[in-house]
């Protein structure tokens, strides 16, 4: 897909081919080259043939080197598209200024940085307690407050929910006793 806009260009499509490292000109300054399929059309014969540009990215060529594959999904942003002619086929060719990865390079590069993460020491064996041992008295049963964890005075009671009989509904809280009947009542 193309979008051309009077502001620039946004492409979205695949990788054609994996992408390819050049240093060009007399100053050998590099630059990394790869087509981008952005759609398909059927030609003369009925055969489904993809529409491709060039794309060339110059700033911050070294550092995408070896960071896209083939089938890569991208979106790439330029400000135009150019056109030549070559034995009567129409090649189209951008200078890109930002490539963005689909959700997939994405992925493939955070499992690449979290196989890098190396793997810690073994975990020591946990200490097995038989199903009969006694129970610790820091894990006793409740109610039994052998560690005296309430405050003179307190009941724990205090701590337990109200049941569903002693409980007021929040509505009846806060409108008063008589219960709301329809949605007209309602205040809001």
């Amino acid at each position: 897909m193309i979008i051309n806009t009077k502001t620039g260009l946004l492409l979205a499509g695949t990788i054609g081919k994996t992408p390819e490292l050049k240093f060009v000109g007399q100053n050998e300054r590099p630059v990394l080259k790869f087509p981008l399929r952005y759609g398909s059309e059927e030609d003369s014969t009925g055969k489904r043939r993809g529409k491709f540009v060039d794309v060339d990215v110059w700033n911050g060529a070294e550092e995408l080197d070896g960071m896209f594959s083939e089938d890569d999904a991208v979106i790439v942003t330029a400000r135009e598209i150019k056109s030549r002619e070559y034995n009567g086929k129409t090649y189209y060719s951008i200078s890109a200024d930002g490539v963005y990865p689909g959700a997939a390079v994405v992925f493939r590069w955070l499992q690449q940085v979290i196989d890098c993460i190396p793997a810690g020491p073994p975990a020591a064996p946990a200490e097995f307690t038989p199903v009969d041992a006694p129970i610790p008295a820091e894990f006793a049963a409740p109610g039994d407050l052998a560690g005296h964890e309430l405050y003179p005075g307190e009941q724990l009671s205090d701590h337990t929910p109200p049941t569903s009989a002693g409980r007021t509904t929040p509505v009846q809280m806060k409108l008063g006793d008589a219960p709301i009947e329809e949605a007209e009542d309602l205040p809001f």
